[in-house]
């Protein structure tokens, strides 16, 4: 067994504390940086590839300045949700780096206007090479890029509009308290208790969640509807066609590529509908309902130390690769993963990326469960490809597109569940095993192409016909959410105001179909593994090492994956079906 871990995370990598010295001495940097990137005012367009790469350089210089201080910040709001004196300094921060970046709009500007020779001599010199990805994604974006006083006012704006918004709606999420036997508890361990075997305590969070968003309704759907309206503004200005290109010209993906992800994925519905049946008939009950869809297997659910849950992840990685596993451990060696739930903290987790010189932090919300093993497995996921990323490219390119940036976190699930279902457990906890990693499959791709879809339908209705009550965004969401189920689970009107604590909708518009994009392409790259073993080790340790330095679909390419065909997705998607199987064939043995 593992050494008992620290259980928050040690931000003294970045900063000692909120009133460091050395946060002052880092925006002084940032001054001069940002006084150098001023003299290149009005010259962009006649610099020499040379010329252009000191200024591409200052500017990564500045970024990671602001980056570091950020993500300082960031952290600390992360873990005291509602704390006055850190709020304070995280919104300080913000204000001081979106007033310092005003000052070098201009090079944006610019940058959008010089002529395609100018382009590229850029883009093909030499000199510049190691920031091409970089510079495509500037050239490309240029169409989109406003005036400088125009581009001034709506960063000044994001602070009171946008930003403020998702913050306000994560003060609002984060410090929900839900009453239950053992006292007030927090959003995430109340949605733990979904997974709970008795019926009735899975009946009972049903309603106990419906009843304690009921009070954000006066908040959260007006937050919703000023970001949707806010969003479609901007992208009137930036002329964009539709609501999502915005977020596919940053993921690097076409609409006709995720079109054919959506098409695979609605077609496999009638996997869910089916699988869900079998779930019923394991479970031995009359009707399924929306709050049964993650019931366990009716035995008690392991419990799993931290320190276990260590031992489980790193061995996993480390039996892939060495070189990952080894990074994994460093995670915990330099307490960068911060564990527990408290009423101050973040719900769900995530894993935030720093630099070359510093490992990424990890937020976990652990409460003892197998699912937050996977969770680890998941988020240290990120941290490999970030580490990997980072070792391998300049700091613009670090990180991968959105579409790519799940493919990581999924595999290193991956790892970890074909390690557990490999070894010598029972038949029944085999059932257990493959029932979770069914339901998370179906979680990753089928829900959250729902939830994409609810996007859609909301963004569009928004658009058209103005302000969307709250029954409106409920029906839209109750409708949505629960066709790939057909009659087989059941939804209540206590399931028809569960949109209001999801935050991707909020804070990233239109990013969950990523997940799906993702899990598909784990699944393809899983059969290959399966099919070449060791041999494609170093094909999947170079995918992650491009980090943002390609496209997806150049960089998965290179691992034998065309993306662009619906075939593609239906692969990773057959994958699942045989899971299907290969639960149903467990069942029928004595």
């Amino acid at each position: 067994m593992a050494k008992q871990p620290i259980l928050t995370w040690n931000l003294t990598d970045l900063y000692l504390s909120i009133d460091d010295r050395a946060i002052v001495r880092d925006f002084s940097r940032t001054d001069r940086l940002i006084k150098q990137l001023v003299d290149y005012r009005g010259k962009i367009a006649n610099l020499t590839p040379k010329e252009m790469f000191k200024l591409v350089t200052t500017s990564e210089e500045l970024s990671l300045f602001f980056h570091k201080i950020g993500l300082f910040a960031g952290l600390l709001d992360a873990t005291h949700v509602g704390v006055d004196a850190f709020t304070r300094f995280s919104k300080k921060i913000d204000e001081i780096i979106i007033n310092k970046s005003q000052e070098i709009i201009f090079i944006d500007v610019e940058l959008a206007h010089i002529s395609d020779e100018k382009w590229e001599e850029f883009l093909t010199s030499e000199v510049l090479a190691p920031y091409r990805h970089h510079l495509e994604a500037v050239h490309r974006d240029a169409i989109h890029t406003l005036t400088e006083p125009e581009e001034k006012i709506l960063s000044q704006k994001s602070q009171t509009s946008g930003t403020a918004l998702a913050h306000l709606f994560e003060i609002t999420t984060s410090t929900l308290e839900f009453p239950w036997v053992e006292g007030k508890i927090t959003l995430d361990q109340l949605l733990t208790k979904f997974h709970d075997p008795d019926n009735e305590v899975r009946k009972k969070v049903a309603r106990v969640l419906h009843k304690g968003l009921q009070s954000n309704t006066r908040t959260t759907p007006a937050i919703y509807n000023s970001l949707v309206q806010d969003k479609s503004i901007s992208d009137q200005l930036r002329h964009y066609a539709y609501p999502e290109q915005s977020r596919f010209d940053h993921d690097e993906v076409d609409q006709e590529t995720v079109t054919s992800l959506i098409e695979a994925v609605t077609s496999q519905s009638d996997s869910v509908e089916k699988y869900y049946e079998l779930k019923r008939k394991i479970l031995d009950i009359p009707q399924l309902y929306w709050w049964d869809r993650y019931a366990p297997l009716p035995v008690p659910e392991a419990k799993i130390a931290i320190e276990d849950a260590q031992t489980m992840v790193q061995s996993a990685y480390q039996e892939f690769s060495p070189e990952l596993g080894e990074i994994v451990q460093k995670m915990y060696e330099y307490e960068h993963i911060d564990w527990l739930p408290s009423s101050t903290k973040h719900g769900g987790a995530f894993c935030a990326s720093s630099s070359k010189n510093v490992y990424p932090y990890v937020l976990l919300n652990y409460t003892d469960t197998p699912r937050d093993v996977m969770t680890l497995a998941h988020e240290l996921g990120h941290a490999v490809h970030d580490v990997l990323a980072q070792d391998n490219n300049v700091f613009l390119q670090t990180h991968p597109s959105l579409a790519t940036a799940e493919i990581a976190s999924v595999f290193g699930e991956s790892l970890l569940f074909d390690k557990l279902l490999s070894s010598d457990i029972s038949r029944e906890d085999k059932i257990a095993l493959l029932m979770s990693n069914i339901e998370d499959s179906f979680a990753t791709v089928f829900r959250q192409i729902t939830m994409f879809q609810f996007e859609q339908a909301v963004h569009t209705k928004r658009q058209a016909e103005g302000e969307l009550s709250k029954e409106e965004l409920d029906s839209l969401w109750q409708k949505t959410i629960k066709k790939p189920f057909g009659k087989a689970v059941r939804f209540t009107k206590e399931h028809t105001n569960t949109w209001m604590y999801i935050p991707h909708i909020i804070n990233t518009p239109f990013y969950v179909y990523s997940y799906a994009f993702a899990q598909l392409c784990v699944l393809a790259l899983v059969k290959q593994y399966k099919e070449k073993g060791t041999d494609f080790v170093p094909i999947y340790l170079n995918l992650l090492r491009a980090g943002g330095s390609l496209s997806p679909k150049d960089n998965l390419s290179q691992a034998g994956l065309d993306i662009t065909q619906k075939e593609f997705w239906l692969t990773g998607l057959s994958l699942i079906e045989e899971r299907i199987k290969q639960l149903e064939k467990l069942i029928e043995t004595d």
